[in-house]
């Protein structure tokens, strides 16, 4: 079953204006809601802790973890979707074994990074982000055979990209989600001593990460938007 309708040719016409013009201004304003102003603060980072333990076995082969991480980020808008910034970091582990055994891991630092959005539809974007960074890295461990604590310093440095999609909740904030540092290169050297042994050794690789589920992060963004 189907219904022919017969119109003329000037109202055929004036609601090809009308459907041109509505379609003109919902891009418009698609365009303009979209944006992300010249000039605009955007605030970032993630923070967290966790703690897992384990007695499966005996007493003096127990494990128990803490870790805590930290790495604020700030950034300003030096071009229209275009969000250039710092960030920092910080990260300590702890790993106790049995009754006396440690080891402890503490890494700090800091990158530069470049943020680029594309608005797909009004509220919602794709993100490309590329940051240098570096940080250095401490380490001693006791749980090791001999009884001499190995102890390990050294540093990271690389490029890391990480795409991923962000959608504007309200104007100020963002709810987002992306494979963090899906491409990666990075440079590492370390110098461990343990008694009167000392060695040392560097490592370069560079590649793409897909199998790590825990890349995949989802968080929050405040973005301070000049632009109405």
């Amino acid at each position: 079953m189907f219904f022919i309708f017969a119109v003329s040719k000037n109202q055929s016409n004036m609601k090809q204006r009308f459907l041109l013009s509505f379609i003109f201004v919902f891009t418009c304003m698609v365009a303009t809601r979209a944006q992300i102003g010249k000039g605009s603060t955007w605030l970032g980072g993630s923070v967290g802790y966790s703690h897992s333990k384990d007695n499966s076995g005996a007493p003096a082969t127990s494990t128990k973890q803490n870790n805590f991480y930290i790495s604020p980020a700030i950034g300003t808008a030096v071009k229209e979707n275009l969000i250039l910034g710092v960030s920092l970091s910080y990260n300590n582990n702890t790993t106790k074994f049995g009754y006396t055994s440690a080891k402890k891991d503490r890494l700090y630092g800091g990158g530069i990074f470049l943020r680029k959005y594309w608005p797909v539809v009004n509220r919602l974007y794709i993100f490309g982000e590329a940051e240098a960074y570096y940080q250095a890295i401490r380490s001693t461990d006791n749980y090791t055979t001999g009884g001499n604590e190995l102890k390990v310093k050294g540093w990271n440095s690389g490029i890391a990209l990480t795409p991923g999609l962000s959608y504007a909740i309200t104007r100020n904030l963002q709810l987002e989600t992306g494979l963090n540092s899906l491409f990666s290169t990075r440079y590492q050297k370390r110098k461990n001593k343990q008694g009167f042994t000392n060695t040392e050794s560097s490592a370069f690789n560079t590649g793409i990460s897909l199998d790590n589920a825990s890349d995949i992060f989802i968080g929050f963004r405040i973005l301070i938007n000049k632009k109405a």
